[in-house]
């Protein structure tokens, strides 16, 4: 009796586990999408973000963002996750152009 009881504790612990991750994944997915990159790589960006937007690295930050192309200037369409870029990734990577831009 006591197995049987000690794997329901298990389950019962599973499920709130469970629970707890599904709420942190909703809560992280609101007003977010999943996209690809032209380069091949996954993500999750805003739900105002549209093909054609660009991801970029800018100095001093954390995160990427997602940057609309205005004329000569960029729009801020809000911060994402993209696979592969987040923690410098992308520093090292082929292709790093440092540049400054206007944000709008």
């Amino acid at each position: 009796a006591q197995g049987k009881s000690h794997l329901l504790d298990d389950r019962a612990e599973m499920v709130k586990k469970s629970n707890r991750f599904e709420d942190c994944a909703l809560t992280r997915s609101r007003n977010r999408r999943f996209c690809l990159t032209e380069g091949g790589k996954m993500g999750q960006v805003p739900s105002c973000a549209r093909k054609g937007d660009e991801v970029w690295i800018l100095l001093g930050v954390k995160v990427p963002f997602i940057l609309r192309r205005v004329g000569s200037c960029y729009f801020l369409v809000g911060e994402c996750y993209i696979h592969g870029i987040m923690y410098g990734e992308a520093v090292w990577s082929a292709g790093w152009n440092l540049r400054d831009i206007e944000l709008v």
